[in-house]
């Protein structure tokens, strides 16, 4: 439906596919509907709360206006109504999606949450998501698909509340549209529900419209106030969850209106709830409109949700609230909303607003008319998209809605832009004095003539989404989410550069305006202001050396976008090849999929509807406390056996199947850390589980049998027969992250935070934040700090407290971005876990490792015998990597590392050719070396000492050589001139620039002849002649010839000059090389004229 509402100043548009949205305002309004109304604030809006009229100055280059909703207000209202309703007021998420390939960025609230869409069984909690932004956590997908693990806090909650602002806003006409069906989603055209509104609206209202954004109300980033419920097909537990009737109050006509919020349905086949359900709501209506709004019902707006009401409360509801003239019909090409390819969708509805008022702006809506835009989303997600594009029913029904932060302050604020609030202003103020360009003044279109303003607007609204996404883990890069970041972050520096004039370098100061405007709903902008600053300035320095002539080379190199690339060529008069680029672009794509195939494996996966088969069972939730029990073999029961396709009753032979139990004592991966293996002994033979993995809180036991006679069915015992001899393998790696952490911190500083991990038998992986490479020193320390805390040999505590409990430990280190279950596990080594809980707040819990933790940890860190850290190196911008192994593999490799110091030793004391070939191996060998990183560093130091004494041999021998082939050839020359009689000789050698084998050259014809000699090397490397001459300074043979005077005539053919004399020698270069001939012919003539 799309409804469109309009009084002297503004209009409404509600456009949706099948309805609804929740608005809620302060309780303290209830009995503003008996009061006469309260004067227009500043805004033309009347005031919501009296009591509340906080006026903000706001300004605008010279200007400055005071705001009665300034964008804090309009947030506040919203979180303290929710958190009196009793809801929880729950931390914004980061916008890189977690653990989803399917999602470059979070875009949309409803994302994070998949599973809980899916979630069939109904909690008593509420839930308020307070976003900041139109982005989520992606780690909730599982509660929407029905994977969620039941203790996960999230797979508790039963309603979302995210942000559904409601304030005091005028209206007086409603235009609806529904959804008509649409081929390309599979669903088939609504009839009943478009021939109710239909019923009502002159046939020029229905408009074909979907969404379309209009520019100067879009963000890259922008903040979403959203609500969402989860109806888990009964309709009665939305009277649990809303707590119905909620108010909503409505400016009419300058009057104020008390309305009632109903659940009604205008899709009939969508959700089928009990008619006494449906009874209670027309008791409802229909007292209301008795006792609560008499003659003012013409002009009030209901917003209706899809709950499966029935059609004669359907029709009760258009007919009393919606005029003739209100709907607009539109189909689901936008009114269909999904959040990628695959995973939960539904019909959404969106609101839209008029920003003039007093006219008919039906023909506006979705049509990139700035002045009618969308500020609110409603979606009724009710199907899961398969990865064969087909649509599922998922287990449970939501209503979710979402209302634009940066545009409904626009609205409140009277201003025909978001980017003129207090939203956007401080940061316009910041980028004037950073770049000196003229004041904002909000013009667009044809008036920024010179595209200063809209340069304003691009870099702020970029330094706002940049900043946020490096806060929250992602980096520019080339490749997916980060080659988005890049574009965005270069496009900002241009508009920058060229068209406000900036310096390079301006952008990242822009950093710290917004960590003021919003790190106080934004924390994690303070905590990584610095690193946000050092990426973002790292890729402004990079971004000026761009500058092959290849597209593609710029893409794939350099992650210069295309987009860029075809701008500025066009500029110039130039085009794009972008058909080439486009082959190299799927080419690159083609091989990194193949890449990608090869690492990529199968096993037996659990999807939303094998959880709720479960759960329709009775099965509950499967119990693994059993898995921190160690060496003891463990009992329990069948419950279910999955083939990845159906569930079966029992199982013959070695097909591959996952086994669901009561009770386990099995590690499922999670958190990093690898499964358990070993074997399910029973009357039926063994079973071998190579592969353990939870879905909704289901451990399934993936493997297969030894021999093909073997069977066993559901409710057969069985005995869980763990691998602990791997297991011990995996606990010291495991405890031995914790340890890492620690040290980094310890060695680099508090912004280390960890992006990452793989704890595996063999070795353990750690990825964490850092903007630059670790240094060789830095992780000579970190490595000892970890071997100092093995040697200490600390006790490992492990206890379950309750997430908020857990959180206040001082120093508790956790996973950015991770959802932790409630309990929660707290691991703490050298200090048991009830000190912390008992003082949390004590210093001293900074200075050691406690972490949230569910995986199997060793007891004592004796356990872990030796620590080597092997490896440290980049992966993304600002992420580093540490390598590093414990036990018997972290021995041998101090071990090598010993044997390979004592061969460089060895090599140091030998020269010549043997010291090479060593300095060859061992470089070789070093290289390949599983050693720790920071004595592989000292190794590489030591060898490369050896290869510069190889190189300076080399270049002595060279040298020598060099020497003795122009002494040879200047010897000979003087031979033959002094049989012929000549007091002089004029050589040639080839020994290119080297001025040392010419000089003693020279030197040694006047030692061993006793004659004037002049010799010549040409370079033509360097284009370059030398010259050297020598005249004895003993005798009366060549008195009459000066040797300066001698090289200057021989160096003019040559254009180039010399110098010296003292000691009989002179030597000068020329760069004429062609005529080299010439000057050894005046040479020669020249000193035959002096000694004649």
């Amino acid at each position: 439906m799309r409804v469109l509402r309009n009084s002297w100043r503004w209009r409404w548009a509600i456009s949706s596919s099948l309805a609804g949205h929740h608005p809620f305002l302060p309780s303290a309004l209830t009995a503003a509907a008996a009061s006469p109304p309260p004067p227009l604030g500043r805004c033309g809006f009347g005031s919501v709360d009296n009591s509340y009229r906080c006026l903000e100055t706001v300004v605008m280059g010279s200007q400055s206006t005071e705001v009665e909703w300034p964008a804090n207000r309009v947030r506040d209202t919203f979180i303290s109504y929710f958190e009196d309703k009793k809801h929880v007021n729950w931390k914004s998420s980061p916008v890189v999606p977690l653990n989803d390939p399917t999602l470059l960025f979070v875009t949309l609230v409803r994302s994070p949450l998949p599973s809980l869409l899916h979630t069939p069984t109904p909690t008593p909690h509420l839930l308020l998501f307070f976003y900041n932004s139109a982005y989520c956590m992606n780690q909730f997908k599982p509660i929407f698909l029905g994977t969620v693990d039941p203790s996960n806090p999230l797979g508790k909650l039963k309603t979302c509340l995210q942000h559904p602002e409601v304030y005091n806003l005028p209206a007086d006409r409603i235009y609806a549209t529904y959804f008509g069906g649409d081929e390309n989603s599979g669903l088939a055209a609504d009839n009943e529900a478009r021939d109710i509104w239909l019923k009502f609206l002159p046939p020029g209202r229905v408009l074909p419209f979907g969404c379309k954004v209009c520019f100067l109300s879009t963000s890259t980033f922008s903040a979403i106030l959203s609500y969402v419920s989860s109806l888990y097909s009964r309709f009665s537990s939305i009277f649990a969850m809303t707590g119905i009737p909620k108010l909503l109050y409505l400016g009419i006509r300058g009057r104020f209106t008390l309305v009632q919020l109903v659940l009604s349905s205008i899709s009939l086949s969508l959700f089928k709830v009990l008619v006494g359900v449906a009874n209670k709501i027309g008791k409802l209506m229909r007292s209301f409109l008795r006792e609560g709004v008499g003659e003012g019902k013409k002009d009030l707006l209901i917003i209706v949700d899809v709950v499966s009401l029935s059609e004669d409360i359907c029709g009760l509801v258009f007919r009393t609230y919606l005029g003739r003239e209100c709907c607009l019909a539109c189909d689901g090409t936008d009114n269909f909303w999904e959040m990628g390819d695959t995973g939960p969708c539904g019909p959404c509805t969106e609101i839209h607003f008029d920003r003039i008022g007093n006219r008919d702006a039906a023909s506006l809506v979705n049509n990139d008319d700035p002045t009618c835009i969308e500020i609110w989303n409603l979606v009724f997600i009710q199907f899961n998209r398969e990865g064969d594009s087909s649509l599922k029913p998922l287990p449970a029904k939501h209503v979710d809605t979402g209302l634009g932060f940066e545009r409904l302050t626009s609205i409140l604020q009277n201003k025909m832009s978001n980017y003129d609030t207090d939203v956007f202003l401080p940061i316009f103020d910041a980028i004037e004095q950073a770049t000196g360009a003229p004041p904002y003044s909000g013009k667009v279109g044809p008036e920024d003539a010179d595209k200063v303003d809209m340069a304003y607007r691009v870099v702020a609204d970029h330094i706002r989404t940049l900043s946020i996404a490096i806060a929250d883990g992602s980096c520019p890069g080339n490749e997916g989410r980060e080659y988005v970041l890049r574009r965005i972050l270069r496009r900002a520096v241009r508009y920058g550069t060229e068209v406000l004039k900036a310096q390079p370098g301006f952008f990242n100061g822009l950093v710290k305006v917004v960590v003021q405007v919003m790190g106080d709903v934004f924390p994690e902008l303070r905590q990584h202001e610095v690193h946000i600053r050092d990426i973002i300035a790292e890729e402004e320095a990079s971004f000026g050396k761009t500058l092959l002539n290849d597209a593609f080379i710029l893409w794939d190199t350099y992650g210069f976008p295309l987009d860029l690339t075809q701008l500025m060529a066009e500029e110039r008069g130039l085009e794009v090849d972008t058909e080439g680029f486009n082959i190299a672009m799927n080419e690159a794509r083609e091989r990194s999929r193949n890449a990608q195939n090869k690492q990529t494996g199968g096993t037996i996966l659990m999807d939303a509807d094998a959880i709720s088969a479960l759960h329709k069972r009775g099965i509950v939730a499967t119990n693994d406390s059993f898995k921190f029990t160690w060496f003891q073999d463990h009992s329990s029961v069948i419950k279910a056996i999955y083939t990845g396709r159906e569930f079966l009753d029992s199982v013959v032979g070695c097909d591959e199947v996952g086994v669901i139990l009561e009770t386990t004592s099995f590690y499922a991966e999670q958190g990093g850390q690898i499964f358990d293996t070993g074997s399910l002994q029973g009357p039926f033979g063994s079973f071998k589980v190579c592969d353990v993995q939870i879905y909704g809180g289901f451990v399934v036991h993936i493997g297969s049998f030894g021999g093909g006679t073997d069977k066993f069915s559901v409710g057969a015992e069985v005995v869980c027969k763990v691998d602990y001899d791997r297991r011990k393998l995996i606990a010291p790696n495991h405890t031995c992250t914790h340890m890492l952490n620690f040290a980094l911190r310890e060695v680099l500083g508090n912004h280390v935070d960890q992006k990452g991990s793989i704890v595996l038998p063999e070795k353990l992986r750690f990825d964490f934040s850092h903007g630059k490479p670790v240094k060789p020193d830095e992780l000579r320390k970190i490595e000892s700090i970890v071997t100092e805390q093995i040697k200490a040999e600390l006790d490992v505590f492990a206890k379950e407290a309750t997430l908020t409990d857990a959180k206040g430990i001082k120093g508790l280190r956790a996973v950015f971005g991770e959802v932790y279950p409630d309990p929660v596990r707290v691991v703490s080594i050298g200090q048991k876990v009830e000190d912390l809980l008992a003082d949390p707040e004590n210093d001293k819990w900074s200075s050691i490792s406690a972490e949230l933790c569910g995986g199997t940890h060793i007891s004592n860190t004796r356990e872990a015998k030796a620590f080597a850290l092997l490896s440290e190196e980049g992966i993304a911008k600002g992420i580093r990597r540490i390598t590093a192994v414990t036990t018997d593999c972290a021995f041998k490799a101090l071990e090598l590392a010993l044997s390979l110091e004592q061969d460089v030793n060895e090599a140091s004391k030998t020269e010549g050719s043997l010291l090479e070939q060593k300095v060859t191996s061992l470089n070789s060998r070093v290289e390949s070396a599983s050693i720790p990183s920071a004595k592989k560093a000292d190794l590489k130091a030591k060898i490369s000492v050896l290869q510069n004494q190889v190189i300076k041999a080399k270049k002595k021998i060279a040298e020598e050589r060099y020497i003795q082939k122009a002494v040879e050839a200047a010897l000979e020359m003087a031979e033959v001139a002094t049989s012929d009689g000549k007091a002089f000789c004029i050589s040639r050698v080839n020994v290119g620039s080297d001025t040392t084998a010419i000089r003693e050259a020279v030197v040694r014809v006047m030692e061993q002849k006793g004659m004037a000699v002049m010799v010549f090397s040409m370079d033509e490397t360097v284009n370059k002649v030398l010259v050297c001459a020598g005249v004895p300074e003993k005798g009366d043979k060549c008195k009459q010839l000066k040797v300066l005077d001698w090289l200057v005539a021989a160096l003019k053919p040559l254009k180039g000059k010399g110098g010296g004399g003292k000691g009989g020698l002179a030597q000068g270069q020329g760069t004429n090389m062609s005529h080299v001939e010439d000057a050894m012919e005046v040479a020669t003539s020249f000193a035959a004229m002096k000694l004649s």
